[in-house]
């Protein structure tokens, strides 16, 4: 493959796209062998709802739902608004811990650049 053939295969979107999966992807593996780690951001109130480990499972599910639905590039800016909605829920309800969750708020501008670039490109 020349290099111009990879260029053209590697479209801004399906950048964005391996980009946001990366980091849902690495969160969902981590959570699934260290959950213990991942649990500490969950927000108290949720607990009187549902069990922390029942809670954990459906996080890490979710991730890895997530990571199919955007890189197989179908309705890509409903994933990334699902992503959107759940990378805000974490900046908000964490907010103290925004020094670490500081990263969040990039990739919800990636996801939002990655609907810019689906809606402008659609037919």
């Amino acid at each position: 493959m020349t290099f111009k053939k990879l260029i053209d295969y590697f479209t801004p979107s399906l950048l964005l796209r391996i980009g946001i999966a990366f980091s849902f992807f690495y969160v969902g593996v981590s959570s699934l062998f260290n959950p213990n780690l991942w649990s500490a951001f969950v927000p108290s109130f949720v607990l009187n709802f549902i069990p922390i480990n029942v809670f954990m499972i459906g996080i890490t599910l979710m991730h890895f739902i997530l990571v199919v639905w955007l890189l197989s590039g179908y309705f890509v800016e409903y994933a990334s608004l699902i992503a959107i909605f759940f990378l805000s829920s974490i900046v908000l309800l964490d907010f103290n811990a925004f020094s670490i969750v500081f990263r969040d708020v990039s990739i919800i501008f990636a996801c939002l650049a990655l609907i810019v670039l689906t809606v402008k490109n659609r037919p």
